[in-house]
């Protein structure tokens, strides 16, 4: 159960292809459970902080601090807002799927799709979760 007055996030965790051990037949086979579901919000997370130490947000980063504490995305509270806005509140269960494609949905299709345009949004994204 969903614990109020929290962020209570989820994502999917079946339908995973894992390597199998070898000693049990080796090769690749669906999985589920929540074991693999952590790994993947893990995953998630792990990306993300990624994509905001590249070196090719350095000058995103510095310009960013004049208004948002970047460092708050290494915090539990940063990464849960910034989380919370890439998620997606199921029906009636309370949880917040989450969607790393809802970082991109609201990208314009008519706008420059160039590597540096991509990043200057995702990034705008992340700061605008990290201000709430």
């Amino acid at each position: 159960m969903p614990v109020p007055g929290n962020y209570n996030f989820m994502v999917v965790g079946e339908g995973i292809i894992a390597h199998w051990p070898t000693k049990k037949g080796g090769g690749f086979r669906p999985v589920e459970g929540t074991s693999y579901a952590t790994a993947v919000a893990v995953s998630i997370a792990a990306l993300i902080l990624a994509f905001a130490n590249q070196n090719r947000c350095r000058k995103l980063r510095k310009e960013s601090e004049k208004t948002v504490c970047v460092e708050e995305l290494r915090d539990i509270a940063g990464m849960e807002r910034v989380l919370h806005s890439i998620s997606k509140e199921p029906i009636d269960r309370g949880y917040l799927w989450i969607n790393p494609m809802l970082l991109w949905a609201e990208f314009p299709e008519d706008e420059d799709e160039s590597a540096e345009a991509i990043r200057q949004y995702g990034w705008k994204k992340i700061c605008n979760a990290l201000q709430k």
